[in-house]
């Protein structure tokens, strides 16, 4: 089975930990399937649909597990070529290279980063102030909304970070609530159950 996970960094794990994420311990309790891990952090919900979209025309998707992202970020991709080594795979997982934003050319933007959070690049800043000075939130929930619809009627299970267990929530590395591996490891097996009761 080709088990294929969407989402932020609350998916596709931290530099802290080497990018170490639920999906990749999903891969280990399930050595019987393929795990894919298309996520990156920083990403809007439109690219996990782009991603979605590109990884279906490669393999099989039998099971869509997908982290809901929050709104109001921005994703953008100039001559983006998914063929272009932007996967790397060890064992039953693989997963969207870390560094794809340099090697592609992604530029992924959120509200904080006006504030140089998770970035020293003061042309990206410049950007993201421009962007969300001229932002509507009121079409943005909309948009948003559209998606997770869409999502909803096309992935096998989906959740956001509030729907998470709450024991995974209390290991974190940062302010940000991004998960330590004991954290992962928790959501993993909360994934796996869910497939195991569930989709299969």
């Amino acid at each position: 089975m080709n088990i294929i996970c969407l989402g932020c960094s609350f998916t596709a794990g931290m530099p802290e930990n080497n990018y170490y994420s639920w999906p990749e311990k999903l891969s280990y309790i399930r050595p019987n399937d393929n795990v894919y891990n298309l996520s990156l952090g920083g990403s809007n919900i439109l690219f996990s649909l782009y991603l979605l979209q590109e990884i279906k025309k490669k393999v099989t998707a039998d099971c869509i597990i997908f982290q809901i992202t929050n709104p109001y970020r921005y994703t953008g991709i100039k001559n983006f070529n998914f063929d272009d080594a932007v996967l790397t795979k060890k064992q039953n997982y693989t997963r969207l290279d870390p560094e794809v934003r340099m090697k592609q050319n992604v530029l992924t933007i959120t509200p904080s980063t006006t504030k140089f959070q998770w970035t020293s690049n003061r042309e990206k800043v410049k950007f993201s102030q421009e962007y969300y000075r001229n932002y509507s939130r009121e079409l943005g929930d909309i948009e948003h909304n559209i998606y997770r619809k869409h999502i909803k009627e096309n992935s096998n299970f989906c959740f956001n970070y509030a729907e998470i267990i709450e024991e995974a929530k209390s290991k974190t590395i940062d302010s940000g609530g991004h998960f330590s591996c004991k954290g992962h490891d928790l959501i993993a097996n909360w994934i796996n159950g869910i497939i195991n009761e569930k989709i299969l």
